[in-house]
């Protein structure tokens, strides 16, 4: 989910995370603390392809809804997967939020296209979607059934990391997009669609875990 809400709870998280300090004495207390060049590894997922791998932070981008900034990272593992983390912290416990970038091809295997393009349209209720089925390579990712939750939400996405920064980020450096959210009753299986201004579509898979799911984290060499 690409939003937060900071709150102080560093000394709890000191005692599930393992993080070792650099060189140069900088320690990753708690996942906001993760930049680019820092490591992490999550221990055992139901999505297995994430379970005990390790990933590094290759780039920290900003989403924008109205005043609240949402960072989100994006890792990178030693044999080339890609996939986006961002906290929610709103839950109680936190969770964070791992996301995979689907093909047209892969949403055309999860859902019939004429009932998903009936998220674009004027509703005149609740929309459901329901999965045709979960191929092996998203096995863990999916649930059977989608609820709207969030319908076309004004957002901006800027490159970049604007934490700690006093200034926000001005409109007419980012793009502008149209956001979706579906999810199971649960809230754990998600769908996120992003259109941008001009009609580029990005569809990503994604599921929600307890941060202590976090097992290691690790500064990168620079830091």
């Amino acid at each position: 989910m690409r939003w937060q809400e900071i709150r102080p709870m560093a000394g709890f998280f000191k005692k599930i995370f393992g993080s070792h300090a650099s060189e140069h004495g900088r320690a990753l207390r708690h996942p906001r603390d993760l930049r680019k060049g820092d490591g992490l590894r999550f221990g055992t997922l139901d999505t297995l392809i994430l379970s005990g791998e390790r990933f590094t932070v290759d780039e920290v981008n900003t989403y924008l809804f109205g005043n609240e900034r949402s960072p989100e990272l994006t890792l990178t593992s030693a044999g080339g997967l890609t996939v986006h983390l961002t906290l929610d912290e709103r839950e109680d416990p936190p969770l964070f939020w791992v996301s995979g970038r689907l093909e047209r091809s892969d949403v055309a295997r999860l859902f019939r296209l004429e009932e998903f393009a009936k998220l674009f349209d004027d509703k005149d209720g609740p929309l459901t979607l329901h999965r045709m089925e979960e191929p092996d390579s998203m096995a863990g990712w999916t649930a059977s059934v989608y609820l709207l939750k969030v319908d076309a939400a004004k957002g901006i996405f800027h490159k970049g990391d604007y934490r700690g920064n006093a200034f926000f980020p001005r409109p007419q450096d980012g793009k502008g997009l149209d956001y979706y959210l579906l999810a199971d009753d649960d809230a754990i299986h998600m769908i996120e669609v992003e259109v941008y201004d001009g009609g580029e579509t990005e569809v990503y898979v994604g599921h929600r875990f307890d941060l202590s799911r976090i097992e290691e984290m690790w500064p990168g060499s620079g830091a």
